[in-house]
């Protein structure tokens, strides 16, 4: 996980990030949603990369 700068994600940050995706997964209108804004945004992010401005890096192995 980076923030869109592309450093380290904050310990708050990523705190919220957790929650925030907890939250989403518990409820199936938020997870309606987040489906929907993940496959519309053009960088894939769901609600809770988006709530923490946060990107999933890949890396090669």
């Amino acid at each position: 996980m980076r923030d869109v700068d592309g450093g380290r994600l904050s310990c708050g940050a990523a705190l919220v990030r957790h929650l925030s995706n907890l939250a989403v997964h518990a409820v199936p209108v938020f997870m309606i949603a987040h489906v929907t804004v993940a496959n519309l945004s053009p960088k894939k992010q769901g609600l809770h990369d988006r709530l923490v401005d946060s990107r999933v890096v890949m890396r090669n192995r």
